[in-house]
């Protein structure tokens, strides 16, 4: 088997795992989460409103919000916002967690390694889901927001990154099982 060919077999799944991982940290920036109707018509109708007491974050501010910007706002005003100083860390950590663990998920796609690609894909979805039940448990997402289109480009990303993994698993050893034949 050529160079040429092994190359030819890792090219989609290499593809695949690429465009996922990049996707997932795309979606740091993205719309974590966005106001609904209602809500989006109030934000509208006064953006110039202080969201919150105490801070100099404005209702337009807080209409589409992705995941950087919640942790900066959660760093700077925590103890407006949640009423404790400490807290506004922990949302950083949670988003950064999700963004390095993205990053190390495009680094070994770009490497070609599925199996620690796979890994830090788990790690980067597992912040991701305790983010998520985090607010949800906070009951954010019953009242005044639904999910942005960050959170479903995430899941997808992750599928893709996944996927993509498990195809270059199968590639290599396709490659490997023709070398050892010929």
């Amino acid at each position: 088997m050529d160079t040429l060919q092994k190359k030819n077999n890792l090219f989609i799944p290499f593809i695949v795992a690429v465009i996922g991982s990049a996707l997932m940290i795309l979606t740091i920036f993205l719309p974590y989460t966005s106001a609904t109707k209602e809500f989006a018509e109030r934000i509208d109708s006064a953006p110039e409103v202080l969201a919150y007491s105490n801070t100099d974050i404005k209702a337009g501010d807080v209409k589409n919000v992705s995941m950087v910007q919640y942790a900066s706002m959660y760093s700077s005003n925590s103890k407006e916002i949640l009423h404790q100083s400490s807290v506004g860390t922990i949302y950083v950590v949670i988003v950064v967690g999700i963004g390095i663990f993205s990053l190390l998920s495009l680094i070994f796609a770009l490497l070609k390694k599925p199996i620690p690609l796979i890994i830090s894909d788990v790690l980067a979805f597992g912040v991701f889901t305790f983010l998520g039940w985090d607010f949800r448990d906070r009951g954010l997402m019953r009242s005044a927001y639904n999910w942005g289109i960050g959170y479903y480009l995430f899941y997808i990303g992750i599928v893709m990154a996944l996927v993509g993994a498990v195809l270059l698993i199968m590639a290599k050893k396709k490659v490997k099982k023709q070398l050892q034949e010929n």
